[in-house]
């Protein structure tokens, strides 16, 4: 997978893939719907069936998960005063997403189609982003910002350890 920006406002998003022997073929997975044309991929799940990242839909930057199946779709924000969340990775079947929406601050989340968006902050960060999921979508690991110290601090949530507020 790449990113093209063209050289005009319009950023567009393509998978690559090729079989060996066969020629390289893209496809564009477009953009939401709404806002300015833009869309830039972060993650892509193991079996690359799914990719994630951010697009601009009529709200704002808002997170995205694109399969074949069901194209492009804005997984929404974290409730809060602002509106912009972004997808910065995913599971190995595509079950997972995680990344930052906003709802004053930044704060890491989980995603997932049963859940949906949900916020792992912990009440200590004053900004947080998830950067990486396990292959099983069961540890998210991120960055936090603030807290007893203001300076950067590795996060870690599992599914045996969630948040408290």
């Amino acid at each position: 997978m790449l990113r093209l920006t063209l050289s005009f406002p319009i950023a567009a998003m393509f998978m690559f893939g090729s079989l060996p022997g066969a020629a390289a073929t893209f496809a564009g997975l477009g953009d939401l719907v709404g806002g300015v044309v833009s869309s830039h991929a972060a993650g892509v799940s193991a079996e690359g069936t799914t990719v994630v990242g951010q697009s601009v839909s009529d709200s704002g930057g808002e997170a995205f998960r694109w399969t074949s199946s069901e194209g492009m779709v804005g997984l929404g924000d974290l409730a809060g005063p602002s509106f912009g969340s972004s997808a910065t990775a995913v599971s190995g079947d595509g079950s997972v997403v995680v990344g930052h929406g906003s709802s004053g601050g930044n704060e890491f989340f989980r995603w997932t189609q049963v859940g949906g968006m949900v916020s792992l902050q912990n009440g200590s960060f004053i900004t947080s982003t998830a950067t990486a999921v396990s292959e099983d979508g069961s540890v998210v690991v991120g960055l936090g910002i603030g807290g007893a110290s203001i300076f950067d601090q590795w996060l870690m949530w599992t599914q045996e350890c969630p948040p408290t507020a």
